[in-house]
């Protein structure tokens, strides 16, 4: 399964966001930790044990968007 994400940089901090599971978002002051927070969150929504393999890989890099890619093991 691959799933977008999009991380925007805001005046105060990051807010990264699964753009397919509403309401799958989280902010932080720091890019890293606002996209630690979505994937445990997309972990929750998706019910999805700890041990599953998550890897992110990014695909834009603008200004003050990135959007990466989570990919999840079979």
């Amino acid at each position: 399964m691959i799933l977008d994400v999009q991380v925007i940089h805001t005046s105060d901090g990051f807010t990264a966001e699964v753009t397919s599971l509403r309401g799958c978002e989280s902010w932080a002051a720091s890019e890293d930790e606002a996209v630690e927070k979505v994937v445990d969150l997309a972990r929750y929504y998706l019910n999805l044990p700890s041990h599953r393999t998550i890897r992110l890989d990014k695909v834009r890099d603008n200004f003050k968007t990135k959007q990466y890619k989570m990919i999840f093991d079979k």
